[in-house]
């Protein structure tokens, strides 16, 4: 998409990058606005051209999906066994209401079974959580536990491809199990 503003007599255009979302254009030019203020003295300037008042920021989509209704997380539920490799995802998700990146990078030593609690710093914010863990996910835990729990995370395999600069793999094989069983995503 190609934006344009003026600024004083001067006309001026760029293309947006259409891999890029409006929130991080949005980021960037703040970021770029950030530099200019505190250049301003020293390049003899006392406006930044990443300002506001020049650059009128990009309006961002909203995308909005319901959770999933009692019926589809049966249907989910009940279809584990066409894709073994998305139920880990969302048991955990679903008792821990963790991102897809920090399901993937969950690792023993962030889980205390013992206490029943898993303490964790998000991948995204940064902020250290502690959740709880209720008894269906301590009993998925222990099963996994069996099956990994001499390795560093709890899904070796999720985290290998989230860790390789390959988490659209991950996001792909979830839309194609919901597509798979008829939920719309």
């Amino acid at each position: 998409k190609t934006k344009k503003y003026k600024r004083g007599d001067l006309e001026i255009s760029y293309c947006r990058n259409p891999r890029q979302s409006a929130a991080n254009i949005n980021k960037r030019i703040c970021e770029c606005n950030w530099v200019f203020r505190r250049l301003a003295q020293e390049i003899g300037t006392s406006k930044s051209p990443f300002d506001s008042a020049y650059i009128e920021r990009m309006k961002t989509e909203e995308t909005r999906r319901e959770a999933f209704t009692p019926d589809e997380l049966r249907l989910i539920g009940d279809n584990f066994g066409k894709m073994p490799f998305v139920r880990p995802l969302f048991v955990i998700a679903a008792y821990t209401a963790l991102r897809e990146g920090d399901i993937c990078t969950l690792r023993w030593r962030e889980i205390d079974l013992a206490q029943g609690v898993i303490r964790r710093t998000m991948n995204k914010t940064l902020r250290r959580v502690e959740i709880p863990i209720l008894p269906p996910l301590a009993a998925f835990l222990e099963e996994q536990k069996k099956e990994t729990g001499e390795g560093e995370y709890v899904l070796p395999e999720h985290a290998k491809l989230y860790l390789s600069n390959n988490a659209t793999a991950i996001s792909k094989r979830i839309k194609r199990f919901l597509n798979m069983i008829g939920i719309e995503n």
